[in-house]
């Protein structure tokens, strides 16, 4: 497993677990901009499904 931490680590932090199977860009590639102004954004990758 994977961590990919996004933002200012100062700021309120936000866990992404992707639901589906699939690479996590798929699940929060367009959301993680938009969250990474306010939050210290953190997305788990699992095993086997990331490059």
């Amino acid at each position: 497993m994977r961590i990919y931490v996004f933002g200012d680590n100062t700021k309120p932090v936000i866990l992404l677990l992707p639901g589906t199977c699939c690479h996590w860009k798929a699940n929060f590639g367009e959301v993680i901009p938009l969250l990474e102004h306010d939050f210290h954004v953190t997305c788990v990758s699992y095993d086997g499904f990331d490059l």
